[in-house]
């Protein structure tokens, strides 16, 4: 009876690693150029403030507004990520 029960166990270990071999041998799909993802660390050629757009006047969603007179020199970013 134990030489039934190692015999269900060999073949079950064959039937897994045959399942885990290499599918055809065939070639692989040509690979696709993927898009270069934003690199934070390199600068960014941004493009200069429009002068005549300033003073600008912005009203918040409370009704609050603020008047910028020059165009900003640096943003600082406060988000999270």
């Amino acid at each position: 009876m134990r030489i039934v029960f190692v015999l269900a166990g060999l073949i079950a270990v064959l039937v897994f690693a045959a399942a885990c071999g290499d599918d055809d041998g065939g070639p692989d799909a040509t690979p696709v150029e993927t898009q270069k993802f934003f690199d934070c660390t390199e600068a960014f050629p941004g493009s200069a403030p429009d002068a005549a757009a300033f003073p600008a006047e912005v009203t918040d969603g409370s009704g609050r507004s603020v008047t910028i007179e020059a165009a900003p020199l640096a943003i600082a970013s406060l988000s999270a990520g």
